[in-house]
This record gives structure tokens, C-alpha cells and sequence, in this order.
């Protein structure tokens, strides 16, 4: 029990760090993107059942990134700063199953950084929930399509609710006026 709180306390420091970092550089933005992809990393990583309700919250950072930076960066950000929160959710919570190399960026990584880019252009012709649901739709059908080419199962159920839950913070986000 020990071990575990020591483990969420330094976590609750990355948090603050990261935050702390995102302020000093003058970046809310910053600072919600960063966030945003540290609590997905951590907290929602920690057990399978929350992506198998379909609940994540990258998909929405490397959303708030393409708006914020533009989709060069946004592609970035899901390309390769994704992967160097895997590295903190390796060394607290490292996987049970196959040892993977966390900072080699996967196809799963070109696929967030291919969805920066598809909001980017959608978002010149759709409001915002809706580019939201396009892209959501397509990353999870070239998900779906990456694990059929690599002989595995897809949770298309999992999909269908990922899709469902980014269109439904989309339309929180923007009823708040956040974007």
C-alpha cells in the first residue's frame, strides 16, 4: 500500500510540474494539452476498463494542440510527446504483459499525429463538434484497420464509445466557450 501512495504522490508532483513549467513558459495552453495527455497517461492508463468504456483524453489534447499551435505541432504532440508520457506511465505502472520500447513512436503515435491534421482541415468546414466527431470516426476506424492488418481482434465497441465520448466533451468544451 505504501509503495502505491508513494507512486500517486509523485505523480500528483509530475502534475504539478508539468503545470508549474506550462505557467513559467506563459502557456495555459500549454498547460491544458500537457495535462491533459499526463492524466490520460497516468490515471485513466492504470486499468483497461476506461478504454473499454471508450474514455480517453488524448484524442481532445492533440485537438486543443492543433488549435492552439497549429497541426504541424499538433501532429507532434501525437506523434512523439504522447510517447514521452508513456516513459512516466512505464516507470510508475510498467506493463504486465509484453516489454515494449516506450519512446519508439508506433503506428498508434502516426495515428494520433494523422488526426491533428484531419481536425486541422475539417475545422474549415465544420463547427467544432462536428470535426470532432469526423475525426474521432476516422482515428478509430484506422485504429480498427491497424489491428485487423496485425492479425488481432478490435474492440469495436470500445471504438464506438471513444467516439461517443470525444463528441460528447466536444460539445461540453464548446458549450463552455473553452474552444
Amino acid at each position: 500500500m505504501k509503495k502505491y501512495i508513494k507512486k500517486f504522490l509523485f505523480l500528483g508532483l509530475i502534475f504539478l510540474l508539468v503545470f508549474f513549467v506550462s505557467e513559467a513558459l506563459g502557456s495555459h495552453q500549454l498547460a491544458i494539452v500537457l495535462l491533459l495527455i499526463l492524466f490520460d497517461k497516468t490515471f485513466l492508463s492504470v486499468s483497461d476498463m476506461f478504454w473499454q468504456l471508450g474514455i480517453e483524453t488524448l484524442t481532445v489534447s492533440i485537438i486543443f494542440s492543433t488549435i492552439f499551435y497549429g497541426p504541424v505541432l499538433g501532429f507532434f504532440t501525437g506523434f512523439l510527446v504522447v510517447k514521452l508520457f508513456d516513459v512516466i506511465r512505464f516507470l510508475f505502472f510498467p506493463p504486465k504483459s509484453k516489454p515494449t520500447i516506450p519512446v519508439v513512436p508506433s503506428v498508434g503515435s502516426f495515428i494520433l499525429g494523422v488526426t491533428a491534421i484531419i481536425f486541422y482541415f475539417l475545422s474549415f468546414s465544420f463547427p467544432f463538434p462536428i470535426a470532432v466527431l469526423v475525426a474521432s470516426i476516422i482515428k478509430n476506424a484506422m485504429f480498427i484497420i491497424k489491428e485487423l492488418l496485425a492479425g488481432r481482434t478490435p474492440f469495436i465497441i470500445a471504438n464506438i464509445l471513444n467516439v461517443v465520448f470525444n463528441y460528447v466533451l466536444a460539445i461540453v468544451i464548446y458549450s463552455l466557450g473553452i474552444v
